[in-house]
């Protein structure tokens, strides 16, 4: 009978031991992801950092000049696109203005 009163009381201290361990497991497992999370929003905080310091010079220009930037002059369709874009938002600027397919033609080919 003694026996069997030693082996439950050693069972629950097992039982107790085994759920302390437990328990210091999941404190260290939050105590890492605690970690983790403050690590990672740093390193988030560091990218937004970057990013925005390199889109900051572009922020102040206009859409005709980053689509100018944007294919480095390379496209004279686009190039003439945006030139007559301009043209029209002038057009009270502007008298009497003379542009023959030739001239288009010769401009586009130029630039190829």
């Amino acid at each position: 009978m003694e026996t069997d009163v030693v082996k439950q009381e050693n069972g629950q201290k097992l039982k107790e031991m085994e759920m302390k361990s437990n328990i210091a497991l999941e404190e260290q497992k939050k105590t890492l992801i605690d970690i983790q999370v403050t690590n990672e929003k740093k390193e988030a905080d560091v990218k937004e950092y970057v990013l925005n310091a390199n889109l900051k010079p572009y922020k102040e220009l206009d859409w005709k000049t980053l689509m100018a930037i944007g294919n480095n002059g390379n496209d004279a369709g686009n190039n003439i696109a945006l030139a007559f874009r301009e043209l029209a938002e002038n057009a009270d600027k502007i008298g009497n203005l003379n542009i023959s397919p030739e001239l288009l033609d010769s401009i586009v080919r130029s630039k190829k």
